[in-house]
């Protein structure tokens, strides 16, 4: 038996289109860290007179703010409860040049030209783009792993919303008889080239869940967390062997769900 992600939430008849707020992180007025799409965004504006050239200019000045905003979020980027932002940026080495660089490119996701003659700028860098090769360097399951084979479990949703929990990049999972059930040590180097080991959402129905847990996931229920620690329990009866949970942290399919 596996966890229908339906049974997680009450859908009412007929229930019309949802749309599922992500798992954000305000910094400040204009930026946050949002923990479902896994970037950091910052919103800037910019004040037109009307005129293409006021327009162009606006445009400007609202990507400069934005630009500023994701720069301000990134120190508020809590990586465990031991390391920050900051604390990478403090090392001497090949990591943190690159981080640095990495840092000065943004993107822009849109921009908005208002009624009041105003222009609205997104900007955002994407966590794995920024960290990719610290995530490499923490994930110690240097070879490629294969998923768990159709029918077996294939992901895990750890459902954190009854406790208070702020994320983190690297949070760890334990049970009472394992002190690192999940952590991004039994991440893949192969697979940290192209995604983070864990990401959040807010509701089990979000389609961005079940396009990282798969259609067939086990649910661990969180009893209590302490900084970067949850302690969770399963409600599947089907008990999850070592092998089938190596396979899905190894390969980055696990989502924890945290209220809004």
């Amino acid at each position: 038996m596996h966890i229908s992600l339906l049974w997680l939430v009450e859908l009412p008849l007929n229930a019309q289109p949802i749309d599922f707020p992500p798992a954000i992180e305000d910094v400040s007025e204009g930026s946050r860290i949002n923990w479902t799409t896994m970037r950091i965004e910052a919103v800037g504006r910019g004040q037109s007179g009307g005129n293409s050239q006021d327009y162009q200019n606006s445009e400007v000045q609202a990507m400069s703010i934005a630009r500023e905003g994701v720069q301000h979020a990134l120190f508020s980027l809590d990586i465990d409860a031991e390391t920050d932002y900051n604390t990478l940026l403090n090392r001497n080495d090949e990591l943190k040049h690159y981080i640095e660089s990495t840092a000065k490119h943004y993107e822009i996701s849109d921009t908005i030209y208002h009624s009041d003659q105003s222009v609205e700028t997104t900007a955002f860098i994407s966590l794995h783009t920024l960290l990719r090769a610290y995530i490499i360097e923490q994930a110690m399951v240097s070879e490629r792993v294969r998923p768990n084979k159709p029918g077996a479990p294939s992901g895990i949703i750890i459902d954190a919303r009854s406790v208070e929990f702020n994320p983190v990049l690297f949070p760890t999972i334990q049970t009472v008889t394992d002190d690192e059930f999940l952590s991004v040590s039994g991440f893949s180097k192969h697979t940290a080239q192209t995604k983070l080991p864990f990401i959040y959402a807010t509701s089990p129905i979000n389609p961005v869940v079940s396009a990282r847990v798969g259609s067939h996931p086990t649910l661990y229920i969180a009893d209590s967390a302490i900084h970067d620690t949850l302690t969770v329990h399963s409600i599947d009866p089907q008990i999850l062997s070592d092998k089938e949970r190596q396979a899905i942290m190894a390969n980055g399919r696990v989502v924890i769900l945290i209220s809004e």
